[in-house]
């Protein structure tokens, strides 16, 4: 299942999308809907509620204001033993990465694991604050985490 915000035009090109790259088979698994983050109470919360075995958020982190929002949505939807899969480049800088995880552990969710990887595959210790960044080298920079349910 993909999802995103639930203008017809998103969601459209997200099923085009679809429909260019997979298989028919592959496309007959999959399914598109739309979902605000925070709203609980859509067609998504409503019917899958608990049901994501794994929830991948990649690149949706730079609205710090929707941090709160998506942990509640991510919290709601995923499944008591799944496991959200975090990916983000540091483009938009770190702290707004930061500030999600933040807002993932307050709704509930814990780190299980989180790592930086750059475009060589080189791995490194996920810090919060590397000081004064240079904007180019910072952008060969991903932060990879793992967030299960607090309680287990």
């Amino acid at each position: 299942m993909l999802s995103d915000y639930p203008a017809k035009e998103i969601l459209s090109n997200i099923q085009t999308n679809l429909e260019i790259n997979l298989s028919r088979s592959q496309l007959a698994k999959c399914s598109v809907i739309g979902h605000e983050w925070g709203q609980t109470d859509d067609k998504l919360c409503t019917t899958r509620a608990g049901a994501f075995d794994r929830i991948v958020a990649s690149d949706c982190f730079w609205m710090e204001s929707q941090h709160d929002n998506l942990a509640k949505s991510v919290k709601t939807l995923l499944a008591r033993d799944g496991e959200l899969l975090v990916i983000s480049g540091f483009h938009t800088g770190r702290d707004k990465v930061a500030g999600f995880f933040d807002a993932a552990e307050k709704a509930g969710l814990v780190s299980v694991k989180i790592t930086e990887k750059d475009i060589e595959g080189a791995d490194r210790e996920w810090v919060r604050d590397r000081g004064q960044e240079d904007p180019v080298e910072r952008k060969r920079w991903l932060v990879i985490g793992v967030f299960k349910h607090k309680d287990l």
